[in-house]
C-alpha cells in the first residue's frame, strides 16, 4: 500500500484550464488526461489518495463518472468547491459514499512524521519548527495568495533560526512539480518548493 497526496483537480471545470493556464484544448482532455495520471500511479486498490479540496467543480452527476475511474482509496479534505458534500441528491450521496472519510482537516503519521492536511495553507501549523511535522496544503493555485506563502515558506526555512524548516507544500494538481498526478510524501520532500 502507497499513500500518496494531491490538491485541487478541479474535474470538470472549464475555466480552470484558463485560471491555472493548465496545457489542455478542453475540458474534456483535461479530465480523460487527470484520469489517466491518477491511474498510471495509483495501481493497487490499497493505495490510498488524500486530495486536499476542490476535486470537482460541476454538478454530482458530472463527477460521479469520474469519481468512479479513480483507483485506490480515496481520502478527500474538504475544499470551497467541494459543494456535493453537502447536496442532498442521489448522485451526491453516491459520490460520498467513495470515499473512505471526508472532512475539513486531518493529521496522520507517515515515514516518521506528523502530516497536517487542509485545503488553506496554515502558515503556524503544530510542528513548524523542525523537521517532524509537514503541512500538505492547496487553494492558493499559483495566485497572489501563493506567492505570499512561497515568500513566508522561505523565509521560513532560513537557517538563522536554528531548527525553523516550515515543511509546507502546496499540492495542488497545477504545480509543475505534482504534473497533475497523486504524489508520495518522498517525492513531494525531493521535488516541491
Amino acid at each position: 500500500m502507497t499513500v500518496r497526496f494531491i490538491s485541487d483537480l478541479h474535474f470538470t471545470h472549464d475555466n480552470i484550464l484558463r485560471f491555472d493556464k493548465r496545457p489542455y484544448e478542453n475540458v474534456v482532455d483535461h479530465d480523460k488526461d487527470l484520469i489517466r495520471k491518477w491511474n498510471t500511479v495509483v495501481r493497487n486498490p490499497n493505495d490510498e489518495t488524500y486530495i486536499l479540496g476542490d476535486i470537482f467543480w460541476g454538478k454530482p452527476e458530472q463527477a460521479l463518472p469520474i469519481l468512479k475511474q479513480l483507483r485506490g482509496k480515496k481520502y478527500l479534505i474538504e475544499g470551497n468547491h467541494d459543494r456535493f458534500v453537502n447536496d442532498k441528491s442521489v448522485f451526491a450521496e453516491e459520490m460520498r459514499s467513495h470515499f473512505e472519510e471526508i472532512t475539513k482537516f486531518k493529521v496522520i503519521n507517515l515515514d516518521k512524521k506528523k502530516i497536517i492536511m487542509c485545503h488553506y495553507p496554515i502558515p503556524q501549523f503544530d510542528g513548524h519548527f523542525g523537521a517532524k511535522a509537514v503541512h500538505l496544503y492547496g487553494h492558493v493555485h499559483q495566485t497572489f495568495e501563493y506567492k505570499l506563502m512561497k515568500k513566508f515558506i522561505e523565509e521560513g526555512r532560513l537557517p538563522e533560526n536554528g531548527s525553523a524548516t516550515n515543511l509546507m507544500f502546496n499540492v495542488g494538481a497545477m504545480m509543475p512539480y505534482m504534473d497533475y498526478a497523486p504524489r508520495t510524501l518522498d517525492y513531494i520532500l525531493e521535488h516541491g518548493e
